[in-house]
């Protein structure tokens, strides 16, 4: 999307914003690309921002809510569990809230206070609770520049008289390679690669189960190397460590 913006020329990126949160890897990796960008981003709160979906929008040049938004509550949590996650996690949440909001011109001691329930910010919060701001409150802490009800009206309070919006829609081929990005696919995915190469020890002659495993390992890397996330080098070195155990299968 962002790409896509770069090559229409756009004079603003909004992000429409509505999450419960996400892993905190690829929030991690959209802060940077925000804080990056060339193009002014901003986060539209269409009521919910919460942990690193609070993170992404504080990477955002500016914040705007939609009435009954939130943001905050940005504990890291055990995606099996739910339960708090232990603190190395914690400790390193908490450092990107602090440097995002530093970067971005917000008080990283709130920004902080988000994901650590015994951090107090004098007038803002008590210790033993985590912050989450209303709108109002949000707007009062300079976590918000104001709260608006479109799109368009976030588009005028920065001048632009006769704009147009471009709505960015995924192709289906992203959408095909997201579900194959999904850590339980991709999990599952990986189960059969070493399935197959085992059941496939086990039984004379090539047959079934390697040719699930290779059917596995492309739709495995391919999604990854379409996105970025899987280097050359880690695609070649792959490639030849599944060569040397078909030499240690079939040869040695």
């Amino acid at each position: 999307a962002m790409e896509d913006a770069a090559r229409k020329n756009a004079a603003l990126i909004i992000v429409h914003m509505d999450t419960y949160g996400g892993a905190v890897n690829d929030a991690d990796e959209i802060r940077t690309l925000f804080l990056e960008s060339e193009i002014p981003i901003v986060s539209y709160i269409d009521k919910d921002a919460a942990s690193a979906g609070a993170l992404i929008s504080i990477a955002c040049d500016s914040i705007y809510m939609a009435k009954g938004g939130s943001i905050g509550a940005a504990t890291v949590v055990m995606g099996d569990t739910g339960e708090a996650a232990p603190d190395k996690y914690q400790s390193y949440m908490r450092s990107m809230m602090r440097s995002t909001a530093e970067a971005t011109g917000r008080d990283p001691k709130i920004a902080e206070a988000m994901v650590d329930e015994d951090l107090e910010v004098e007038g803002v919060s008590k210790e033993g609770e985590v912050i989450t701001f209303s709108v109002s409150e949000a707007i009062q802490n300079g976590f918000c520049e104001g709260e608006v009800a479109s799109l368009e009206e976030i588009v005028e309070r920065f001048g632009y008289q006769d704009f147009e919006i471009y709505e960015y829609e995924p192709s289906l081929s992203e959408d095909i390679i997201s579900i194959f990005l999904n850590p339980a696919v991709s999990g599952f995915l990986i189960l059969v690669i070493f399935a197959g190469i085992y059941f496939e020890i086990q039984t004379p002659g090539i047959g079934f189960p390697l040719a699930a495993s290779a059917i596995a390992i492309v739709l495995y890397f391919i999604p990854y190397y379409l996105t970025g996330l899987a280097s050359n080098w880690e695609m070649v070195l792959f490639i030849v460590g599944i060569i040397l155990l078909g030499l240690e299968i079939f040869v040695v």
